[in-house]
């Protein structure tokens, strides 16, 4: 799948796999947290969404053309070019932890209304029936090893 960055478990969220190359950085807060990553050629958006806690985060990557790259460099209102080239483009989302980098990510398709990689809120409701299965799995693996350890 060729929108779909690929990233590799422990990897840091600004240089998601040994192939990646951090080409451009918009936005810097004790790390990247905006930026422009190169993986075989093919550029790719990427941003902290959200802060879990002090500890783990929320990153977004979505793949754009070489023309938009473009775009990006001769922007004067940087954050219009981000909004129109990445709104409507799948995702990739993933969890890291500050220490231990990536350890989960899935690849989001089209979400409703076409939000672009600045709207937090639609990548957050996307992540919901996600966290929610996980959460069910959770539950239910807890729930088989409280009856094991009972017998």
């Amino acid at each position: 799948m060729a929108d779909q960055i690929a990233i590799q478990d422990g990897a840091r969220p600004w240089k998601p796999s040994g192939g990646s190359e951090l080409v451009e950085t918009y936005g810097y807060y004790d790390q990247p947290t905006l930026g422009l990553i190169r993986q075989a050629g093919l550029p790719y958006v990427f941003r902290c969404v959200d802060l879990v806690d002090d500890h783990y985060s929320v990153w977004a990557y979505a793949l754009i053309e070489d023309r938009e790259v473009a775009r990006l460099s001769d922007a004067e209102d940087l954050q219009l070019a981000l909004a129109e080239v990445t709104a409507g483009k799948p995702f990739t989302v993933a969890l890291a932890h500050e220490e231990a980098g990536i350890f989960e990510w899935w690849f989001i398709g089209e979400l409703e209304g076409s939000p672009s990689i600045l709207d937090s809120e639609a990548i957050r409701r996307a992540l919901l029936p996600i966290v929610t299965e996980l959460r069910n799995r959770l539950t239910h693996v807890r729930e088989h090893v409280v009856e094991e350890l009972a017998h």
